[in-house]
């Protein structure tokens, strides 16, 4: 819930965090004038009568959680609907583990190897939505500690995601 701080007022106006949210909007507007008129359920005043206005943070929060739960099922869901062929052409994934592994962008030859590469596994594994990392390690340059801890803390990320998969 939002709460409306009004001048000479002990106890503060709860309302939604919507209504809340739309209040700030106009407070915090520097075109409105302080003598504009403004009406909230049972409150009516003028902007300067706002001392402030407090969000519920938590309350935005869990549905900014929800909504972008319901965002990444929807892009999830689309992507397993994808041909393997398809997926292989997503190489955000392997361009940062190239990345980080390197330090440098892959060229264009090492892309294609990529994406035949994540097609293979893809063919082999349809319900994964991320290659595990072994698959690109042929196409490392030989780098210190590319197969260590960097190396261990992606496969885990993976890992995770694989067994999060299953749970949707």
């Amino acid at each position: 819930m939002a709460r409306i701080i009004i001048k000479g007022e002990k106890e503060p106006i709860v309302v939604s965090n919507a209504k809340g949210m739309m209040l700030r909007e106009f407070y915090e507007n520097p075109n409105v004038l302080d003598s504009q008129k403004v009406s909230i359920d049972n409150w009516s005043g003028t902007k300067g009568d706002i001392k402030g206005i407090w969000i519920d943070k938590q309350e935005v929060i869990k549905k900014a959680v929800v909504d972008y739960g319901i965002e990444y099922r929807k892009e999830r869901e689309e992507f397993f609907s994808l041909t393997p062929d398809q997926k292989s052409k997503y190489l955000a994934f392997f361009k940062m583990v190239y990345m980080q592994f390197t330090g440098i962008k892959p060229d264009i030859i090492t892309l294609e190897k990529a994406k035949k590469l994540q097609k293979d596994f893809f063919e082999k594994y349809p319900s994964r939505r991320i290659p595990d990392t072994n698959i690109f390690f042929e196409l490392l340059p030989t780098v210190k500690g590319s197969k260590g801890v960097l190396g261990n803390a992606i496969k885990s990320i993976i890992n995770q995601d694989y067994r999060n998969q299953n749970s949707w």
